[in-house]
């Protein structure tokens, strides 16, 4: 396995009341579209190893633990606001979302969990939606344009 970036995150991103997988590579040594490239690798692997081979108690110690952490009440004031400005953002006002959603995990089925996965996030999901951002530093805009220039020449 090689090292992609120095910054590798993965988490929910909310848009006003829309949800979705977010990954984001900060990198120095590869390239914003081999990078997407083995995101695309990490979600094929993760549904063919991980998710393929989980077993129904294994899945019930993961929901569990994901419920308790949501049921787990804010131990700072930023941890509070941070919970329910989304609500009051979104005007959904939700005020005891986490809770609920606590509930809601613990009544996932280990098929409702990989159909999911299979509709929304694999490659070729019938409800895929793919939303990409490449940046890249001046720096290295300059090098692409000078070698695209070399490359007509």
């Amino acid at each position: 396995m090689i090292q992609l970036g120095y910054v590798v995150q993965c988490g929910v991103r909310s848009v006003n009341t829309c949800r979705g997988l977010t990954v984001l590579i900060q990198s120095a040594v590869a390239d914003p579209a081999s990078l997407e490239a083995n995101i695309e690798d990490w979600l094929l692997h993760f549904r063919s190893e991980t998710l393929a081979e989980l077993n129904e108690v294994q899945f019930e110690e993961f929901k569990e633990s994901v419920a308790r952490n949501l049921e787990e009440p804010p131990k700072t004031l930023h941890q509070e606001a941070s919970s329910i400005w989304p609500e009051i953002v979104e005007g959904t006002q939700r005020w005891r979302h986490t809770i609920d959603l606590a509930d809601t995990v613990r009544n996932l089925g280990l098929e409702e969990l990989v159909e999911l996965f299979d509709e929304r996030l694999a490659v070729g999901g019938r409800l895929r939606r793919k939303v990409v951002s490449h940046h890249a530093s001046q720096a290295d805009h300059a090098r692409a344009t000078r070698a695209a220039e070399l490359a007509v020449d």
